[in-house]
């Protein structure tokens, strides 16, 4: 099926008319479609200035938007936009019958009649009931704009889009409504807005021009584009929709990645029960529990964990959930252990009769802890939550060091050597917080960096930035690292092949595309 023809429309901010000149310019070279002109944010606008902001060499949208300005001047801006032959003129419902009171002969300007509902996003049945009477005013197209109070509004925005005869615009403001404008094209939108870079839009909701046209590439969805994402909150530093996109465009797969910024897990499946709007999703913090309860099967690994990390929607409609975690962060320590040994592995491989250090006893850290044991080595657990490293040490089989032990000068002579001296393997130590991450990459658990003597491989599961100081200072003592980054190119390439049906994953094409985001 061919993509549905959906306008990309970078929302223009400019100030002045210079401004507004210098977006047009970028707006064409970034990929958009065309570009709205808000009469409403130039300083001290004038009508003789509209001849000189109207483009002729890409589509454009007039609107006015102010309440600070009389009715008799917006009107007269927007009749003069008509006359100047602007491809799009965007009316106020509550000023479209005194607008269409004067006559337009034969102008090729196209009205959009607009509603906007700064409050919440109503029923399905009221949205169809108001495109009914803003198509009564005589708009050619009609423009319904409405505020997402959480992401399960944006349904109501395609349910209803799904209705519509009448050329429309639709879509839900607010970080929410995001993924109402990604979506557009595939639910016949007829034009969807972006802006131009993550610092100049007039409404930080929406996505760039940039990313809608060449990472998301929303111009080539078509009604049966299946759609994925990853469900967490927050969400914002999430970079697995860039990897994912990349790999579905190289391998020609018709579907999408979105975030989904999720408050309510619950009312999410509920409200997306639905095969053309999610056929999976990825699950992070603080979601991966209570998305268990949402879905109609659990793997044993995921079970056994407590948590899911995807879901997948089967043919027949039903939902299983998986933990790739365990396996992408297994991986990455046993690859550690293969270069830190001279690739050599026996029984059923490197982790056998190694002790794994276990710092961080949450999602990842259990994730850990399941699969040291199904490797056949041994654990030992800290967090600062000593209950909760209890729990994790007894459901798995390990033992217990607080935190304070574990990082202490010198720590292996004083505190490690009495959980694996008798063992012939040197220990492993795996990092599973969030300290480290961007933006506090001068921090680490480990002040003193002679608590990682002794360990042959330590693995931080820490990915931005690609590598820690934990790292860093490990390796400076001789001991062998391993990044997160290994551990989120393995899942990703997992849950990609999860999601598209067995389809290989483009490991060179994730692992690019995440080494030249993090440099950024």
């Amino acid at each position: 099926m061919a993509p549905n023809p959906c306008i990309v429309c970078a929302e223009l901010t400019g100030k002045n008319v210079e401004e507004i000149k210098s977006q047009i310019c970028r707006s064409k070279s970034e990929g958009a479609d065309a570009v709205e002109i808000r009469l409403d944010l130039i300083h001290g606008f004038e009508l003789d200035q509209l001849s000189s902001l109207i483009p002729s060499d890409i589509i454009s949208v007039v609107s006015y938007r102010s309440k600070e300005v009389s009715e008799d001047l917006k009107l007269a801006a927007l009749h003069k936009a008509v006359e100047l032959g602007s491809d799009f003129v965007e009316v106020d419902y509550e000023l479209a019958e005194k607008f269409f009171s004067k006559p337009l002969g034969g102008a090729k300007s196209k009205i959009i009649v607009a509603s906007f509902n700064y409050e919440s996003t109503p029923p399905v049945d009221e949205l169809i009931a108001l495109a009914a009477k803003l198509k009564e005013t005589k708009a050619d197209i009609v423009k319904i704009i409405t505020a997402a109070n959480d992401i399960s509004d944006t349904a109501k925005i395609f349910k209803f889009l799904d209705t519509t005869k009448t050329p429309t615009i639709s879509f839900a403001l607010a970080a929410r409504g995001e993924i109402s404008r990604l979506l557009a094209p595939k639910f016949n939108s007829f034009l969807t807005y972006a802006y131009l870079d993550d610092k100049s839009g007039s409404a930080q909701e929406l996505p760039t021009v940039y990313d809608a046209v060449h990472v998301y590439q929303i111009k080539r969805l078509t009604r049966q584009s299946k759609v994925f994402g990853v469900v967490g909150n927050p969400i914002s530093q999430s970079r697995g929709y860039l990897l994912y996109n990349a790999g579905m465009i190289a391998k020609n797969f018709d579907g999408i990645y979105l975030p989904f910024l999720v408050d309510d897990v619950r009312l999410f499946f509920k409200t997306f029960n639905m095969p053309d709007l999610i056929a999976g999703t990825s699950v992070t913090a603080p979601h991966r529990q209570i998305a268990m309860d949402c879905i109609d099967e659990v793997d044993p690994a995921a079970k056994a964990i407590g948590a899911v990390s995807a879901i997948l929607r089967r043919p027949d409609g039903t939902m299983i959930g998986y933990n790739m975690d365990w396996g992408a962060a297994i991986y990455a320590v046993e690859q550690g252990l293969l270069e830190h040994s001279g690739g050599k592995a026996e029984g059923k491989g490197p982790l056998e009769g190694v002790l794994l250090v276990l710092a961080g006893a949450g999602g990842a850290g259990r994730g850990l802890a399941y699969g040291v044991k199904e490797k056949g080595g041994y654990l030992l657990v800290a967090d600062l939550d000593l209950d909760r490293a209890q729990e994790v040490a007894t459901t798995f089989g390990g033992d217990v060091t607080s935190v304070k032990e574990l990082t202490a000068p010198d720590a292996f002579e004083k505190t490690l050597k009495k959980f694996c001296g008798h063992l012939k393997k040197a220990p492993v130590l795996c990092h599973a917080t969030p300290v480290g991450m961007k933006p506090h990459v001068d921090r680490t658990i480990f002040a003193d960096v002679s608590a990682l003597k002794g360990y042959s491989v330590v693995f931080d599961a820490v990915y931005n930035p690609a590598e820690t100081r934990l790292q860093r200072e490990a390796k400076s003592i001789g001991v062998t690292t391993v990044s997160g980054v290994e551990m989120f190119l393995r899942e990703a390439d997992e849950q990609f092949e999860l999601f598209t049906g067995g389809i290989p994953a483009p490991s060179q094409v994730h692992r690019d595309v995440l080494l030249k985001n993090l440099s950024a």
